[in-house]
């Protein structure tokens, strides 16, 4: 991470002039005016400067995004009365210019210039990335601009593309990085290693691993719109060169110089005051004889572990409530919010829980049904297994755990899914799942719909993203084509 900084500042400087189609530094007197001849120009930027910056993007993306997102599937509670938790609509404004400033632009360059350089493992990663913020874009606001973007000064207003267009990209850049990333080290003129993979250290194999297992995440995404075709995609996916255990998880750890965002930004802000989310009391409760809970749930400034018993969430829509005592905080000694906690941005477990969703509707399965093979009830288990492994567990407290996990001949899709949900913890895939089944307490035991609802929608669940202040000014005529309400199921949602 010491390296990505000095790394990062290079790019920043080299890249300030080619931002993602919405601005330009290009003069308007024309020529090379603005070029300096000491500074390094974008064609000369070494491959090994771009990939860390595409890495750390991502990862501060997955926690921008579920800094809004947890609170909407219910995972965390505003401590005020009536905000996101309600179900009000809200704009992922630093996200969205987090992935076309850094995430896209960045990944795209890479792409360019290690095809032009002969390094298909560049290639393989940098689409691979590219299809990964491609995802995250879609999923959270639906139409987004992609074929007409990242162009400059040539077309600062671009038009957006469907949803459908955008799954159809991800699936064409993840196949393409697929065929890159399995040709031999030694077809590369450049291949990254430990001083510049900050997320696999050059491992190829891990590298193609991920694509094929983000193959099997978008497939299964149009579980609502074809259930039975979702579900054999994903399985045909990963029947490919998937994850293969733990160390295969797309995670970036931080340190005590480059703190966790969690960490900087809520359970240290709660420690002055500035109070703006805890634990709901829908997740203390769904997780009550859960013995992760008391991993990522203490009250404020404990270090020691505390009982499942002592914990009390916020209700979403109620606010905290001094009266109950509410104390389940990300504080800074739990889980997902020491300064060097990892942002989970895609697991070996959520791997196996698309194997096990996918595999319950491939034989057969809805959302009320009961029983299924052993091959989905052994997936679950995995799941949950290598969750808790990844969060500490002891192995004595995982075999207790998967032991209650329901045979085969009763085992429903909410066992699944419930799971997934709590394996899925500040990931804004968790999103995506609950909107796919739409919000369906079925599904996701015990699920609710938040008090003190936002008026304006009417008893329903946030569906999209609001498109971002800065786009609706920079970008209207585009823009104002794709606005909809906040409760409107997006394209992947519906039959």
């Amino acid at each position: 991470m010491k390296r990505f900084l000095k790394n990062a500042l290079l790019l920043f400087a080299v890249m300030l002039c080619a931002s993602a189609a919405f601005t330009s530094c290009e003069s308007y007197v024309g020529g090379d005016v603005n070029k300096n001849p000491s500074r390094v120009s974008e064609d000369q930027v070494p491959l090994s400067t771009l990939l860390p910056t595409v890495i750390y993007n991502a990862s501060q993306t997955h926690y921008l995004m579920a800094y809004t997102t947890s609170r909407w599937t219910q995972q965390m509670a505003d401590i005020g009365a009536g905000l996101i938790d309600s179900q009000d609509p809200s704009s992922l404004e630093s996200a969205w210019s987090t992935i076309y400033l850094s995430g896209l632009q960045v990944s795209t360059r890479m792409v360019t210039l290690a095809q032009t350089r002969t390094s298909p493992a560049y290639v393989g990663i940098g689409k691979t990335m590219q299809a990964l913020n491609l995802g995250l874009l879609t999923d959270s606001f639906e139409a987004v601009p992609w074929k007409q973007a990242l162009t400059g000064s040539a077309n600062l207003t671009p038009d957006y593309d469907s949803q459908e267009t955008i799954y159809s990209e991800i699936n064409r850049l993840l196949d393409e990085a697929i065929v890159e990333l399995q040709k031999p080290a030694t077809a590369s003129l450049f291949v990254p290693s430990a001083s510049d993979d900050i997320m696999y250290s050059g491992n190829l194999t891990r590298w193609l691993r991920f694509a094929t297992a983000l193959k099997a995440r978008y497939a299964i995404h149009l579980s609502a719109k074809n259930p039975s075709t979702a579900a054999n995609k994903a399985i045909q996916a990963l029947a490919g060169t998937a994850m293969t255990s733990n160390d295969d998880d797309f995670l970036l750890s931080y340190n005590t110089r480059n703190l966790n965002p969690w960490h900087s930004g809520v359970a240290l802000a709660n420690n002055t005051g500035n109070l703006s989310m805890m634990w709901s009391d829908y997740t203390v409760k769904l997780m009550a004889d859960d013995p992760r809970l008391t991993l990522i749930a203490r009250p404020l400034r404990v270090v020691q572990p505390v009982t499942a018993a002592t914990l009390v969430g916020v209700m979403n829509g109620v606010g905290q409530v001094t009266a109950q005592g509410n104390n389940a905080q990300l504080n800074e000694f739990t889980f997902f919010a020491t300064a060097s906690s990892p942002i989970l941005m895609f697991t070996y477990a959520e791997q196996k829980f698309i194997e096990a969703e996918a595999g319950f509707i491939a034989g057969g399965g809805t959302t009320t049904s009961a029983g299924t093979s052993e091959a989905v009830r052994t997936a679950t288990i995995q799941g949950i297994r290598s969750n808790m492994t990844r969060m500490g567990v002891a192995d004595t407290a995982i075999t207790r755990y998967v032991n209650r996990v329901p045979s085969a001949a009763t085992l429903r899709l909410q066992d699944i899914m419930t799971e997934k949900y709590k394996a899925q913890m500040l990931n804004p895939e968790t999103w995506v799942d609950m909107r796919r089944y739409g919000h369906d307490p079925n599904v996701f035991r015990n699920l609710v719909y938040p008090q003190n609802g936002n008026n304006e929608a009417a008893g329903k669940w946030v569906q999209r993203s609001d498109y971002p202040t800065t786009e609706r000014t920079r970008n209207a005529n585009q823009v104002q084509k794709y606005i909809k309400f906040s409760t409107v199921p997006m394209w992947r949602d519906t039959k």
